[in-house]
């Protein structure tokens, strides 16, 4: 079953049946424009890999070593890339975003889960480009017996722990799952009005 959304000239499209271990084509048509014939492997749950990258916001140096990165993660072919955040210098400027989106050619074969870094609000363009759980802000999902959290360091802990504490991140809720492993994901160290805390202390 496929549900879609659409907002301007934005699209999203969720795919609730796929096959482990099988490649997907697949191409984009609008109005009279094409898109190039694409693939995605949806990996066996027992074994997979994925990318973690950051920081790649690349106004520095024209997006050039950014490009570099994104081209090598292309290569790899690897289904799962998630970026740790400061995806651009600056969350309000719109090319910014239209830039990271042009050089992540990966995308179009792999899954981009991405948190958010202090470059990248406010979020207004990071909730338009991109389509995540839950709030999108922070999130969790699961690929097999690995559960993965993303958090959103930006902003207050509280609100978060609240959630976590039925989130199967945690050592109590993955004792009462299938859950083998878990991944926490956020950007740099948190911050409390000014003051950097150790995320280990807050669990």
């Amino acid at each position: 079953m496929t549900q879609a959304k659409s907002s301007g000239k934005f699209h999203s499209a969720r795919l609730d049946i796929l096959e482990y271990s099988k490649n997907y084509f697949y191409k984009v048509i609008s109005d009279r424009v094409e898109s190039n014939l694409h693939k995605f492997y949806f990996p066996s749950p027992e074994e997979f890999k994925f990318i973690v990258y950051g920081d790649s916001r690349g106004t520095w140096d024209n997006w050039k070593n950014a490009t570099l990165v994104a081209h090598a993660i292309e290569k790899e072919g690897i289904p799962f890339v998630f970026n740790t955040g400061d995806m651009v210098k600056n969350g309000e400027r719109k090319e910014e975003w239209e830039k990271f989106m042009e050089i992540a050619v990966f995308m179009h074969n792999s899954s981009l889960y991405v948190s958010l870094g202090n470059h990248d609000i406010p979020c207004i363009y990071f909730k338009k480009y991109f389509y995540l759980p839950r709030n999108e802000r922070w999130y969790s999902f699961d690929y097999g017996k690995v559960h993965f959290t993303i958090l959103n360091s930006n902003s207050s802990l509280s609100s978060q722990l609240l959630w976590l504490e039925k989130d199967p991140s945690t050592e109590k809720n993955m004792e009462n799952s299938n859950i083998s492993s878990s991944i926490i994901q956020f950007w740099a160290s948190w911050k409390f009005g000014g003051n950097k805390k150790n995320i280990r202390s807050s669990f």
